[in-house]
């Protein structure tokens, strides 16, 4: 990425992409100060594309920087209100957040409710059990958990096996009666790469 940043013919859109595709790359690394540098180039010539902001958030929230991390996703909605990723970022945070001070169950519903009535699939059905979880629903959340593990094993692209599992795992503490707190700071490399993946790849 770095090679082709050096291109000085590079049109401004894809120049912010790769920008932010290298402060995913930094952030990875626990670079977090050249991942933020490349964010804010990348913003500053592209001030109005979502995923920017979205990387940018996921890596704030990954820094514990929560409130920062909120006022990204926001801005992600601003911007493209009509794709759910904003509304699944927010939705995480109020439903199974580290710091307990930005727990919302309310607020967890409603974005998670948002962003099913968007597109209904695996990703929206988790994000939705969670925060009926969050709510104490726990027999309305393990419905929609088991509604989006089936969804995971009859889907066309082959799932990863410890995708499954994840899922299962959040099953079983709403079987349990508890709500789902997301593990602790920082996340493991593999499972952070994953997540960064997937929101790349699938930002919709």
């Amino acid at each position: 990425l770095s090679k082709h940043l050096e291109k000085s013919e590079l049109p401004a859109t894809d120049r912010a992409v790769m920008l932010g595709q290298r402060g995913i790359e930094y952030a990875y690394l626990s670079e977090f100060d050249l991942a933020m540098q490349d964010y804010e180039q990348a913003i500053a010539l592209q001030p109005k594309m979502a995923l920017l902001y979205q990387m940018r958030g996921l890596t704030y929230e990954e820094m514990d920087q929560l409130e920062l991390a909120i006022t990204d996703f926001e801005t992600v909605i601003r911007l493209s209100p009509e794709r759910i990723m904003g509304y699944v970022a927010l939705a995480w945070i109020y439903a199974a957040g580290r710091d307990p001070a930005f727990v919302d169950g309310s607020n967890a519903l409603i974005y998670a409710q948002k962003a099913i009535a968007i597109k209904t699939n695996a990703r929206t059905l988790n994000t939705l059990a969670v925060a009926q979880a969050r709510n104490g629903q726990y027999q309305k959340a393990v419905a929609t958990q088991l509604s989006a593990i089936t969804m995971l094993r009859s889907a066309k692209k082959t799932i990863a096996p410890e995708i499954i599992a994840e899922n299962e795992e959040r099953l079983t503490i709403y079987q349990a009666g508890k709500p789902y707190t997301m593990p602790p700071l920082i996340l493991p490399r593999a499972v952070y790469k994953k997540r960064i993946r997937d929101e790349l790849l699938h930002p919709e």
